[in-house]
């Protein structure tokens, strides 16, 4: 249990970098992984977001790909998959992995202002998610379900919290519902 709170009392960025290492070595690793075996790691919505991109690239419709049900935000997100690298739109998902981790911290901080644990209560609920191996897998397989939840969540954020005040907390929640 000594070692466990250790672990836990370590800075939160600390736990960010990470969080984010491991992401990273999982992106890697599914390089290795799609040339080596026969069960791609890979998400196959990864490869259909990557044909869409390269519709897009070509100045075609994303939705020439015929499996491509997405909105087109995504194709466009994920261009420099075809001129830049074939892991660009991974690495950014699990950018968007960890900042949903920022964003639930920041939201129960917040929430919780008037409580003294407010801050220790924040971080574990980010580090649930930072250390949670289905977010790391579902990003790292080039998954894009981290880009509405970390959305979701920042409009939560304005919604619930005097970040913002006035009617711009529920325009910017507006928008950022999509």
């Amino acid at each position: 249990m000594e070692k466990l709170a250790k672990f836990l009392n370590w800075e939160f960025r600390t736990h960010l970098k990470i969080g984010a290492l491991i992401r990273i070595a999982l992106v890697v690793y599914s390089i290795y992984h799609d040339s080596h075996y026969s069960v791609s790691y890979t998400d196959i919505d990864y490869k259909v977001f990557t044909d869409a991109a390269r519709h897009v690239y070509k100045g075609e419709s994303p939705y020439k790909r015929h499996t491509y049900r997405y909105s087109p935000l995504i194709a466009f997100m994920l261009l420099p998959n075809v001129f830049y690298s074939r892991t660009f739109g991974k690495q950014l998902f699990c950018l968007f992995d960890v900042l949903v981790a920022i964003a639930i911290k920041v939201l129960v901080e917040r929430q919780l202002k008037c409580n003294k644990n407010a801050s220790n209560i924040a971080k574990y609920c980010s580090l649930f998610w930072i250390y949670n191996p289905m977010s790391i897998a579902i990003s790292s397989r080039g998954n894009a379900d981290s880009v509405p939840c970390f959305f979701v969540i920042l409009s939560i954020l304005f919604l619930q919290t005097d970040l913002i005040k006035g009617l711009s907390k529920y325009v910017l929640s507006g928008i950022f519902l999509g």
